[in-house]
């Protein structure tokens, strides 16, 4: 005979005390586990088969993790039976539900998995007396039996609800289904629904998530005009952080009228849709933490950028230009375009991160390298740096702004002339006599000529004065003694 006790919370209860309460509980009924579960290196992450939980035991040895996952199987009814066939008898499964009131899991995770309606309703009932805050499917079907879901209580608790490549019932998503939006819906937080292959987000569905902060649609098949928030104006107030990467967007002035109404927004994620035509003009009144435009396939950067924006990614597209000066910007990613000159880095004096690698780069300017001195972390390899004597300044300089460059040294390799095309930077030997040759040599030739010169004419200067002194000594004797022998003996 199974007892229903009133028992407390266990989320911080000492180990002894738990395993005393879960085997009186339940360790008169089942001692022996099938399965095997795994827990990782931190201990606090518990991973399951579904054969694993088939006896409450398997429960047993995940009995301190905070975060449950259960993998490969199915949970709802046999085809043949009315009984769980996960866990073979309905009183197991209730008395599962109350273990996991129990249990200190906070999130849990359904990893290839068949859900029945069957076990989700008892489920989402259970959790308002649980400290589970997170519900996460990966590569999971909600399967749906044409049975509706019941649920005993007003309200969820509910934070995060992650759906990563699953399959939900369509039904979920229509009006008929209002209540179950709003019970799950009203407390969350973050929701994921990336690879759900979602062509648009209905109202009905969107009205209720009037708490939402974070939202991850990624990986489906959103196209131009997937949301009108004019039906439904409170939604997404507190939307702080959209990603919308991987879909269809085509038209950027339609996403662009979707959200600038955003008035929360700080953290948007466009990339990977293409944005190739230009568009019209497009007024975004929010203050972007991070605005991610990263393979867009963007040509020119007019009418697509917000005024202010702290961290600005455009890598991956085909610019030649970056003419912008977006205010408070702090980090900015212009990583693999084909950038020909630097942007103008004085007009962004907050500026501190610049990725510019994977350019047409071949020089910077005095200004410019002055600038890059300024900022704490730059990468700018992979460019087709030009190594002649007349770029010795650039080369120079990054040699000696080297602490500041994150791909220094292997990435920075010349470009051009072909005689130093593939040597690295750091092992140029642009020395003066390399580079003024010709002027070392002239200066040689004409120090030389002035050497020998001086020293020509030095000994000339000499010889004329010895001549000089000597002729004069032997015109004095011949006036003293008015003798031309005498004269004669002494020049002897």
């Amino acid at each position: 005979m199974f007892f229903s006790l009133a028992l407390p919370r266990i989320s911080s209860m000492p180990i002894i005390h738990l395993t005393l309460v879960l085997f009186l509980l339940y360790g008169s009924r089942t001692l022996f586990v099938k399965g095997v579960c795994v827990f990782d290196e931190e201990g606090s992450h518990c991973t399951c088969q579904t054969e694993d939980i088939r006896d409450l035991m398997g429960l047993f040895i995940c009995a301190q993790a905070e975060v449950f996952e259960i993998q490969n199987g199915y949970l709802g009814i046999s085809p043949n039976s009315d009984f769980l066939s996960t866990f073979g008898r309905q009183g197991d499964f209730r008395q599962m539900m109350d273990m996991l009131k129990m249990l200190p899991v906070n999130k849990i995770i359904f990893k290839h998995i068949t859900v029945s309606n069957v076990f989700l309703s008892p489920l989402l009932s259970v959790l308002p007396n649980t400290n589970i805050r997170e519900i996460v499917l990966i590569n999971s079907t909600v399967e749906d039996n044409q049975k509706p879901i019941v649920l005993l209580l007003s309200s969820s608790l509910l934070t995060s609800v992650t759906v990563v490549n699953g399959s939900l019932p369509s039904s979920y998503l229509l009006p008929n289904s209002s209540y179950l939006h709003s019970w799950v819906m009203s407390s969350i937080k973050r929701q994921c629904l990336s690879s759900h292959k979602s062509p648009n987000l209905s109202v009905p569905f969107i009205r209720h998530l009037k708490s939402l902060e974070e939202l991850d649609l990624s990986e489906n098949e959103l196209s131009d005009g997937f949301i009108d928030l004019t039906e439904c104006p409170d939604a997404f107030k507190k939307l702080s952080t959209l990603k919308l990467s991987h879909n269809r967007f085509q038209t950027y002035k339609d996403v662009c009228h979707s959200l600038e109404n955003l008035t929360s927004l700080v953290d948007l994620d466009l990339s990977h849709n293409d944005f190739s035509v230009p568009p019209s003009a497009c007024s975004w009144h929010q203050m972007f933490g991070v605005f991610n435009l990263s393979d867009t396939k963007l040509q020119q950067i007019q009418n697509y950028l917000p005024s202010k924006v702290e961290v600005l990614d455009l890598s991956n597209n085909n610019l030649l230009l970056f003419s912008a000066s977006p205010q408070g910007l702090r980090e900015l990613y212009l990583s693999n375009n084909g950038l020909l000159v630097l942007p103008a880095l004085h007009d962004m004096p907050n500026l501190q991160i610049l990725q510019i690698d994977g350019n047409d780069l071949t020089t910077f300017s005095e200004r410019d390298i002055e600038d890059l001195k300024q900022l704490h972390a730059v990468t700018a390899g992979r460019n087709s740096f030009h190594c002649d004597c007349s770029s010795k300044d650039t080369t120079d300089s990054l040699v000696k702004m080297s602490s500041i460059l994150k791909d220094w040294p292997d990435d920075y390799v010349c470009g051009s002339p072909s005689l130093r095309q593939g040597t690295h930077v750091k092992d140029l030997n642009l020395s003066f006599f390399v580079c003024h040759t010709a002027l070392v040599l002239s200066l040689i030739c004409v120090g030389s000529l002035i050497v020998i010169s001086s020293i020509a004419g030095l000994v000339c200067y000499k010889v004329r004065r010895a001549r000089k002194q000597g002729g004069g000594e032997a015109v004095m004797k011949y006036d003293n003694t008015g003798d031309l022998s005498s004269m004669t003996s002494t020049a002897k």
